[in-house]
């Protein structure tokens, strides 16, 4: 289902739309009423930034660093027959694919796959993933972390540790699984 602006195509699980637009409800309340501080850039008016990617748009562009990879460890030099070609490629995939799956369902299993593929992800700022000190100084220094944290557990939410911008639909919470029910899903 849709999320905010139809211009963006945001897109998530009907479920996790519906338990996020009622998260938002709740801090847009709680800024009317002076709960939270409603200087916050992030964590006052909650807006989606990142969501659904289809796996198969970002499986396309993996296997471009799959093929990178692989032309990078092939060592050419000891190819003289199709019988060498073939012993070379199997000993560059044994190596490339200790990083890299070969497959789709292996990269969809695997670390590489992005969080946003599932459709249980949102991300509510454009953060930067590797500088910690701005994670700290923009979400969990804010004034409203607390109110944050609190509200991410009663609406079913998990917040990423490595970026807590983005929210991840708990499925085993008895919040998630009541939005779940609404659509016919009443257990993981």
């Amino acid at each position: 289902r849709s999320l905010g602006n139809p211009q963006q195509n945001l897109q998530a699980l009907s479920f996790v739309v519906d338990a996020f637009e009622s998260m938002a409800q709740q801090f847009k309340k709680a800024q009317q009423i002076g709960r939270i501080d409603s200087n916050d850039q992030n964590l006052t008016n909650l807006k989606v930034f990142k969501s659904y990617v289809n796996h198969e748009i970002s499986y396309d562009t993996y296997q471009e660093q799959l093929i990178t990879s692989l032309k990078n460890n092939l060592n050419i030099t000891n190819i003289n027959n199709f019988h060498t070609f073939i012993k070379e490629l199997l000993t560059t995939l044994t190596i490339v694919t200790k990083s890299y799956p070969l497959s789709m369902p292996a990269y969809v299993k695997s670390k590489i796959n992005s969080l946003t593929n599932t459709g249980l992800s949102l991300e509510i700022a454009e953060g930067v993933y590797d500088n910690d000190d701005q994670k700290i100084s923009s979400f969990v220094n804010s004034r409203n972390w607390g109110f944050y944290v609190n509200a991410c557990n009663s609406y079913g939410f998990m917040i990423d540790i490595n970026a807590p911008w983005r929210l991840v639909a708990d499925l085993d919470s008895v919040a998630m699984l009541g939005y779940a029910s609404r659509y016919g899903l009443a257990n993981t």
